[in-house]
């Protein structure tokens, strides 16, 4: 499998100048020049809201918080209110299975048809949040959010600092 692309600055190979140049060009001009902006459906969402400023401000100060990213950012925000909300949907029937394993007013035949419908909703907010949970770190890996996707798009090797003859430094 190749390697994705890297931004020019830290690309390696066998470019001329020319070459760099245009690419250079070219990816400043997929940039915006303008921050992302939370949606109102995001800004609504406490859950949702409190991430979009935290990621927000991370891309700023990579200076990443470009306005392309702005869907990709919002709905990430909003997937992990999803993911918290069923998490929250999944402890709501585990303590429901567990009050009634400790009401003793419900026949044993009623309690085992109660307790297959808790842990149905249990396992399709299960199913849910895991499908979410993946999505998330695909959109994690594809936005530079995971450590792996970090090292791909830095330099490997320290520039190297050449000397001249009277031992002056230059890069």
């Amino acid at each position: 499998m190749a390697r994705p692309p890297v931004p020019i600055n830290i690309a390696k190979g066998h470019r001329t100048i020319a070459e760099k140049k245009a690419r250079m060009r070219k990816e400043a001009d997929l940039l915006t020049g303008s921050a992302f902006q939370e949606w109102p459906e995001v800004r609504a969402n406490p859950i949702a809201h409190k991430r979009f400023v935290k990621t927000k401000n991370l891309f700023a100060s990579n200076g990443k918080d470009d306005a392309l990213l702005e869907p990709v950012i919002n709905r990430y925000c909003l997937m992990l209110a999803e993911c918290e909300d069923l998490n929250k949907i999944m402890s709501d029937a585990m303590n429901d299975v567990k009050q009634l394993i400790d009401d003793d007013s419900i026949e044993f035949l009623e309690k085992m048809d109660m307790n297959d419908r808790i842990m149905s909703r249990y396992f399709t907010a299960n199913k849910n949040v895991v499908t979410k949970r993946k999505m998330l770190l695909d959109i994690e890996k594809e936005n530079g959010m995971t450590l792996l996707s970090q090292l791909r798009t830095t330099t490997k090797k320290p520039k190297e600092e050449k000397r001249d003859d009277s031992g002056a430094m230059f890069g």
